[in-house]
């Protein structure tokens, strides 16, 4: 028995002196992965707050759920909320895109059934007097992106410093007598050989009705940016009375002439009625004009 137990005894201790690196080996991988434990739980602590935050939007994933069956889609219901917006805005006078932020223009419309013309204005003036005119100030400074606007960077200074001083006939002036050449340099430039500035306006007008383009310009917003360039830049002034335009122009018509048109106000015809709310929304117009032209020149390039 010995006999044959010894061979078998030597067979098994060549057998363990074989595998004894091994066992060495997982003792020491063991060691190694004890970090990688210890990272799975802290891992799992981590992905906690994670997970009830993903719980916290299932709500939320109901409700688009209910969008899509009640509108057909969240982008439809989404834009139709902008849309009125945009239409309730407009009908005081003020344009939504490119300036007014969609807090204010929420806030607007949520109290629209009890709110005054005078109020709204006021809203909306204060929201740009906010931490010292930031939001005016970051706006006009965008501007340098585009050629037609960067070599007046320093008439659009001087009429934001006015505006800020509340000296709004400078502010305006200089904003309504350069919305002129800013769209005659555009056309003149990107479009057309133009050096009539009535056949510039039509340019624009034209641009401005094509529904191919400028898609991130809503069709409310075109319209109310060409009536009030209209008023601003073709609309004129009736010498024998600057109050009213010329009848010729008007059909025989007693038209109120605009107090912002850059006929009037560069014949020195504008001397009462300026104020704070035209000052700020020849900025927004303009600011308006210069997204417009980016977009455009996107789609071309």
């Amino acid at each position: 028995m010995n006999e044959i137990n010894e061979p078998f005894g030597e067979f098994l201790e060549e057998i363990r002196k074989t595998l004894a690196p091994y066992a060495e080996a997982q003792s020491k991988i063991q060691e190694a992965l004890l970090p990688f434990a210890k990272a799975q739980s802290k891992l799992r602590e981590t992905i906690a707050p994670f997970d009830g935050f993903r719980k916290s939007f299932e709500p939320l994933i109901a409700r688009a759920k209910e969008i899509e069956q009640e509108h057909g889609s969240v982008s439809n219901y989404l834009n139709k909320l902008i849309e009125e917006r945009h239409q309730v805005l407009a009908e005081y006078g003020w344009f939504y895109a490119f300036g007014i932020s969609d807090q204010l223009a929420d806030k607007v419309f949520n109290r629209r059934n009890s709110l005054t013309q005078s109020i709204v204005d006021k809203m909306v003036t204060d929201f740009f007097k906010d931490d010292n005119f930031a939001e005016l100030t970051l706006i006009v400074a965008k501007w340098k992106q585009s050629p037609h606007f960067t070599s007046r960077l320093h008439i659009f200074d001087e009429a934001v410093a006015s505006h800020i001083q509340e000296r709004f006939y400078s502010s305006v002036t200089l904003l309504s007598v350069h919305t002129e050449g800013i769209i005659s340099d555009y056309i003149r430039y990107e479009k057309n050989a133009r050096y009539n500035f009535e056949k510039c306006i039509k340019d624009l007008e034209q641009l401005l009705s094509d529904q191919s383009n400028t898609a991130y310009f809503p069709q409310i917003e075109r319209k109310v940016l060409f009536d009030f360039l209209t008023d601003v830049c073709i609309s004129s002034f009736w010498y024998e009375n600057p109050d009213l335009q010329d009848p010729q122009k008007t059909n025989g018509m007693q038209v109120e002439s605009h107090n912002l048109s850059r006929h009037k106000l560069a014949h020195g015809h504008v001397v009462s009625g300026l104020s704070e709310t035209d000052s700020l929304k020849c900025f927004l117009y303009l600011n308006a004009l210069f997204h417009l032209f980016f977009e455009l020149n996107r789609e071309d390039g």
